[in-house]
């Protein structure tokens, strides 16, 4: 739903002036798209069929994950929180990403979430839209580990 303050996905706040003209009409339920790689902007469908790149409404944030997000949403959870909104969200996966990068060398798992957390960020630093040559949507984890051994990473 398109609203004054503009569109909330995943408990994030998105805005962005291409919107104005849509409000007070009643068709302002238009279809929302997002890539899951890369949640700093979601695209909203016009009823035309062209799209408008929605940002953050806080433009400060850093370009997170919804594999990021679904984590931090249940550690927050997990302790005890009813409610989640957007700057514990964003509190939660800096921690997780500190935490990330103390145990990058200890295991396994640590490291393929880094290498996940670095495609990801490709992904955010690329100009354009990414293509799926970029980065595959469905990557095997014995292509996870490909990369990681590609790095010098050793099993463990």
């Amino acid at each position: 739903m398109i609203r004054r303050d503009g569109v909330r996905l995943f408990n994030i706040q998105y805005q962005d002036g291409g919107l104005a003209h849509l409000l007070g009409r009643p068709d302002t339920r238009l279809r929302v798209k997002y890539d899951p790689r890369n949640l700093s902007s979601v695209y909203v469908e016009l009823p035309d069929g062209d799209h408008v790149r929605v940002p953050y409404a806080d433009l400060r944030r850093e370009p997170i994950t919804l594999w990021e997000h679904r984590n931090a949403v249940r550690c927050l959870k997990d302790e005890g929180r009813r409610s989640v909104d957007e700057a514990s969200i964003f509190t939660a996966i800096r921690e997780q990403r500190a935490i990330l990068d103390e145990a990058r060398g200890l295991s396994r798992e640590a490291r393929r979430n880094v290498v996940r957390r670095e495609i990801a960020q490709r992904c955010a630093d690329s100009p354009s839209e990414p293509n799926q040559s970029q980065f595959p949507a469905g990557k095997a984890e014995d292509d996870v580990d490909a990369e990681i051994s590609q790095k010098g990473c050793t099993s463990g």
